[in-house]
């Protein structure tokens, strides 16, 4: 069981241990991160440690949260730059650009705590909330770009986006530039063809809504309730 520390001293030693189980997994991944290696590296003692974490399970606890409060100082970095964008296309440029890079910048850590951590509940449902708020943050983005166009084609572009953002980000925890299909793609070039491809989703599928009659562009986004019941 974790406990939250009160004392000055007391933080300082926290802080102390949660720098060290970073720099443990930067260097070994996760079975590095062990409590013996953490209280060694950070110069603190076991009690120190199981006052304060309880058990490893309480360290990486602690530790994805201090992961998803750097990131989400990244992403409102990332946010604020893309406001000041004066198209959707730099809107798109800056965003996925941004987020990607701080991945590949990150990419031990990510791996760690989006992979190794999946399967924990609590620590899923952060990383999900953490996600759709960026969607979100997104949406409301291209909102502001493009008020003519319908508020469902700008979410399922953000929707697209962000998925297109996940995949992409797993492929970097995963492989080496060069190793996923065999053709090397610097970050650059690898940022500009998602953004291409994005743009081309949202030209295309704008383009399809827009000609087809009322009738079928309501049925198209009608729930399709009947349709999987028959199927059944």
């Amino acid at each position: 069981m974790r406990h939250e520390p009160q004392q000055a001293r007391s933080i300082e030693s926290t802080e102390r241990m949660l720098s060290a189980a970073v720099q443990l997994l930067r260097e070994g991944g996760a079975d590095a991160v062990n409590v013996d290696a953490v209280i060694a590296r950070a110069g603190t003692s076991t009690g120190a440690f199981y006052a304060r974490f309880g058990n490893r399970r309480g360290l990486l606890e602690a530790l994805h949260e201090r992961f998803l409060a750097d990131f989400g100082l990244e992403v409102d970095e990332v946010m604020r730059r893309a406001g000041s964008a004066c198209s959707p296309h730099e809107v798109l440029q800056i965003l996925i650009g941004g987020l990607l890079d701080h991945v590949r910048t990150h990419r031990d850590s990510f791996a760690f705590y989006v992979l190794v951590n999946a399967h924990d509940p609590a620590m899923r449902a952060q990383g999900n909330a953490a996600t759709q708020t960026i969607t979100k943050a997104l949406n409301d983005l291209l909102s502001a770009h493009l008020p003519e166009c319908a508020p469902h084609r700008i979410a399922k572009v953000s929707d697209f986006t962000a998925r297109t953002v996940m995949a992409f980000s797993l492929e970097i925890m995963l492989f080496d530039d060069h190793e996923a299909t065999g053709t090397p793609l610097t970050p650059v070039a690898l940022n500009h063809e998602i953004v291409a491809a994005v743009q081309a989703y949202f030209d295309v599928t704008t383009t399809l809504d827009q000609a087809l009659p009322d009738t079928d562009r309501k049925q198209q986004h009608r729930p399709r309730t009947r349709e999987i019941t028959e199927r059944t």
